[in-house]
C-alpha cells in the first residue's frame, strides 16, 4: 500500500511539474546539437534554425558538433541528455532511418526509439556532382562510364543520406561504384576536388560554390522537382530514372521522456522562428531547403513512409 501511494505521488507531481517546466522553459541556454561535422549541409540548417529559434526564445542556443558513425555519436549524446529540453539534437533521414536500415540486426542505436520527435523543419533533393577528372558533361555519360569502369563515390559515413543516394543510384543504372565513407561531407569535397573520389551526392547548399567557379559539374539532382537554386539542372526523373529519388528531410529531436507539453512549446517556437525572413531566406536562398514546420506526429508518420522505402534498398546494398 505504501509502495503504491509513493508511486501514485510520483506520477502526480510529475503531471503537476510538467505544465510548470513548460511555462518557465526556457530559463537558461539551450545546445543544438549537429551530428556531423562543421561545413555540411546539417551543419548549416542547424546554425540557422537555432539562431532563429534562440532569437524566438530570447535565449542563447548554442551549436555543437558532435560528428561520427553517420550521426550516431551526436544524436547517441541527446538520447542520453536529461529529458528537459536544454539539449536538442538536427536529426535527418539518413542519420534517424537510413543509418540504421543499413546496418539492420548490427544497429547499436535505434534513433527512432531512443528519441523523441520534436519537428521536421524542411526537405530538400541532394544532387550528384562528378570531379572535372572524369570529362562527363551529362548523367548519360556518366552512367555509361560508369558501366564501363569501376568508380569511387564519397559520402558523410556508412548509412548517411548520402551514401544510401550512391547505392540507389548504383542499384537502378548498374553504375560499378566503390563507397568511400568520411566523416563529413567537407572530407568528401575535398578529396572530390583532388581527384581522389570520382562522385558525391551531396547538398545544394555545398556544391554551389564549386559548381560556379566551374570546379565540379553538377549532373543532376536526386528529386521530382529541379532546385530553385538550379533551374538548368535536371532531375534525374526527367531523365529516365523515375526511381532514383532522395528526399532529404531535417527534423528536431529530444531525448526520450522530455514532458509532451514541453515538446509542444519547442514545435511551437520552431514554427515561428522559421517563419522569420532572416531565418526562412537563408534557409531557402542558401541551401535550398524547403520549409516545412510540422510536430511530432506528422514526423512519426513520415519516418513510417521513409522505412517502408527504405529498409528494402539499404538491404540489397549490404548484400542480404
Amino acid at each position: 500500500m505504501i509502495r503504491l501511494l509513493r508511486t501514485a505521488t510520483v506520477i502526480a507531481v510529475a503531471l503537476v511539474s510538467a505544465p510548470v517546466l513548460a511555462q518557465d522553459y526556457p530559463a537558461k541556454p539551450i545546445t543544438m546539437v549537429s551530428p556531423y561535422a562543421a561545413g555540411g549541409g546539417n551543419d548549416f540548417v542547424a546554425r540557422t534554425v537555432a539562431r532563429g529559434l534562440g532569437e524566438v526564445f530570447k535565449k542563447t542556443v548554442v551549436v555543437e558538433n558532435r560528428p561520427g558513425a553517420s550521426g550516431v555519436v551526436g544524436l547517441g549524446h541527446v538520447a542520453r541528455s536529461k529529458p528537459d529540453g536544454y539539449t536538442l539534437g538536427m536529426g535527418g533521414i539518413g542519420s534517424v532511418v537510413l543509418r540504421s536500415a543499413f546496418e539492420g540486426e548490427r544497429s547499436i542505436f535505434d534513433a527512432q526509439r531512443e528519441l523523441q520527435p520534436v519537428a521536421l523543419i524542411g526537405k530538400e533533393s541532394p544532387v550528384l556532382i562528378a570531379g572535372k577528372q572524369l570529362n562527363v558533361s551529362s548523367l548519360k555519360d556518366l552512367v555509361a562510364l560508369s558501366q564501363r569502369e569501376q568508380l569511387t563515390f564519397g559520402s558523410p559515413g556508412v548509412g548517411s543520406a548520402m551514401h544510401l543516394a550512391g547505392e540507389l543510384f548504383s542499384q537502378e543504372t548498374g553504375a560499378r561504384m566503390i563507397h568511400v565513407p568520411y566523416k563529413g561531407q567537407g572530407g568528401a569535397l575535398s578529396d572530390l576536388l583532388g581527384g581522389q573520389i570520382s562522385m558525391v551526392f551531396t547538398d545544394v547548399s555545398v556544391a554551389l560554390p564549386y559548381a560556379q567557379d566551374d570546379r565540379v559539374r553538377i549532373v543532376a539532382v536526386a528529386g521530382r522537382e529541379r532546385s530553385p537554386k538550379l533551374p538548368n539542372v535536371p532531375t534525374m526523373v526527367e531523365l529516365g530514372f523515375d526511381k532514383i529519388v532522395m528526399e532529404n528531410w531535417y527534423a528536431i529531436y529530444a531525448a526520450r521522456g522530455t514532458p509532451p507539453a514541453l515538446i509542444d512549446k519547442i514545435a511551437e517556437a520552431l514554427r515561428t522562428a522559421m517563419a522569420l525572413p532572416q531565418i526562412r531566406g537563408p534557409l531557402v536562398e542558401t541551401s535550398g531547403l524547403r520549409p516545412i514546420v510540422e510536430g511530432p506526429r506528422e514526423l512519426e508518420k513520415q519516418t513510417s513512409e521513409d522505412n517502408a522505402r527504405w529498409r528494402p534498398i539499404a538491404a540489397k546494398a549490404r548484400g542480404s
